[in-house]
């Protein structure tokens, strides 16, 4: 099974939680043998590189290199993301599952899940409500919008806690079978993977919310 994460940060690029989550979610998908891709964004090291765990890291600049603000800087970053995305589709072997990992990857995650026909899970480690105590700027109010059309367009939403979920259901009206709570414990890899497999290959009854 060939799954593609996408993410604006994996390491050495650490800015949060999120890219050492991901390393270790991707980390585990390889060693259960998953043919595992990072998509991700580093503007000092570019190109392509596998890992001795078996992940494949594909590292790409921002084409633009002067924006207006956050936005115009993602949408010139998700063309990236989604010409790589194709050509690991086409060079590499059909992709089985796209994972989201942020709001920004949310465009280049619909594009490429409609352009292949394949699913994509949506996980949220933050909201920006939660980030922002002034949401009543245009900025907000967008990555707002991008939260709630990756919860809505992607197959399953996942979230690390209670908590969490509760806040996505509430703010995004998502049935409660949809919203997945994982913790990162010692064996939420194996409950990831378990997931993307059914989802990939069409099995689970999660595709039908």
């Amino acid at each position: 099974m060939r799954v593609v994460t996408l993410s604006w940060e994996y390491p050495p690029r650490i800015v949060g939680e999120r890219s050492l989550y991901i390393r270790s979610l991707c980390q585990k998908l390889a060693g259960i043998g998953f043919e595992t891709h990072v998509v991700t964004y580093n503007e000092s090291l570019r190109g392509v590189e596998k890992e001795p765990s078996g992940i494949i890291v594909h590292r790409v600049g921002n084409p633009v290199k002067t924006h207006l603000n956050i936005l115009t800087w993602v949408l010139a970053l998700s063309v990236e993301f989604e010409r790589v995305c194709a050509d690991i589709h086409y060079d590499a072997g059909p992709i089985d599952l796209l994972d989201c990992q942020e709001w920004i990857s949310v465009p280049s995650s619909i594009k490429l899940s409609k352009a292949f026909h394949i699913p994509y899970v949506m996980t949220f480690h933050s909201l920006e409500e939660q980030r922002m105590s002034n949401l009543d700027n245009p900025i907000s109010l967008t990555i707002q919008y991008f939260e709630q059309l990756g919860a809505n367009s992607s197959s399953i939403v996942v979230v690390k806690s209670e908590a969490m979920k509760e806040e996505v259901q509430r703010l995004f009206n998502l049935p409660e079978r949809k919203v997945l709570c994982i913790p990162q414990n010692t064996y939420f890899g194996k409950r990831i993977a378990k997931i993307y497999s059914d989802l990939g290959t069409g099995k689970s009854e999660l595709l039908d919310t």
